[in-house]
């Protein structure tokens, strides 16, 4: 069987010192998750215990060391992610912590390589956890996973170290944007939440934005993210201006912050006008529509 075949490759991946571990052993796994899925998928768990646990503390305590190993992990994990998806939600929840944490890690690393691996896996892997699996797997992960993988995506893409990743980052935080705006995590991640969490991170992050600036790129995340290509360009406006420290009064950004809310607003009531039932009929928002007709 495919395991008998595999536990001797793998215990000697594990028991070997690092500088004998042979990074040909996570290409052999890659291909083989890509060629034999339904095999490999019923030994994820043993790949991550014996393989992916000892591979991240060789290459976690710097971003130089194991150059092969640090390309040849990720292009397992995205093997793994395209061939052996719902075997990730089988794993122990320490390993599926070490999974989200090594992707995490990925996006952050200085070598464009490593980080566009790390990103592009975490945005397949998001792309088939909201439009693929059950909505109770989907509860699950995101209440334990969402904020911390919204606030560190915030954090390379407002980092200037990162920035050759920046499409990369700014279409996962489109993704996890359109998931609240659309409702599909209306469970795990309250917009009003996520609203108000982006609120404070950025507010604390660049203490020289003043609020109505913050209020009204959070609005415009949510009132772009229907058009990703307004919205790719809503984020470089913002980052353009991080560089610029605007730290103007916020009676200056007063109008522009008020037709962010009422845009925000207008989505929400045209979303609420297509549910029947929804509004009353004699709802003011209703008869506004009618007179806008």
């Amino acid at each position: 069987s495919c395991r008998l075949l595999l536990e001797p490759v793998l215990a000697d991946y594990r028991s070997n010192i690092p500088q004998a571990r042979d990074a040909e052993v996570l290409d052999l796994l890659a291909v083989l998750a890509t060629r034999i899925s339904a095999s490999i998928s019923q030994e994820v768990g043993r790949i991550f215990e014996m393989v992916l646990e000892c591979t991240c503390d060789m290459i976690k305590g710097d971003f130089q060391s194991y150059p092969d190993h640090r390309v040849k992990l990720y292009d397992l994990l995205k093997a793994i992610n395209a061939h052996c998806f719902q075997a990730l939600f089988y794993l122990p929840e320490a390993q599926v912590k070490l999974y989200v944490d090594s992707l995490i890690w990925a996006m952050k690393h200085e070598q464009p390589q490593v980080a566009d691996s790390g990103l592009q896996v975490l945005s397949e892997f998001l792309q088939k956890l909201l439009t693929s699996t059950p909505s109770t797997m989907n509860v699950a992960f995101f209440k334990q996973y969402y904020f911390l993988i919204l606030q560190d995506v915030l954090c390379v893409l407002t980092d200037t170290s990162h920035k050759s990743g920046f499409k990369l980052q700014q279409h996962i935080l489109l993704q996890l944007i359109v998931a609240v705006e659309n409702g599909t995590l209306a469970e795990a991640a309250p917009k009003k939440q996520v609203m108000e969490f982006l609120f404070n991170l950025i507010g604390k992050s660049f203490p020289t934005l003043n609020q109505s600036q913050v209020e009204i790129f959070v609005l415009n995340c949510f009132n772009k993210s229907r058009q990703p290509a307004e919205f790719q360009q809503h984020i470089r406006d913002f980052l353009i201006q991080l560089k610029e420290w605007g730290s103007h009064e916020s009676a200056l950004y007063e109008a522009d912050r008020q037709a962010a809310q009422d845009e925000q607003q207008q989505l929400d009531r045209q979303l609420r006008m297509q549910v029947p039932g929804l509004i009353p009929q004699y709802d003011a928002s209703r008869q506004e529509e009618m007179d806008d007709l």
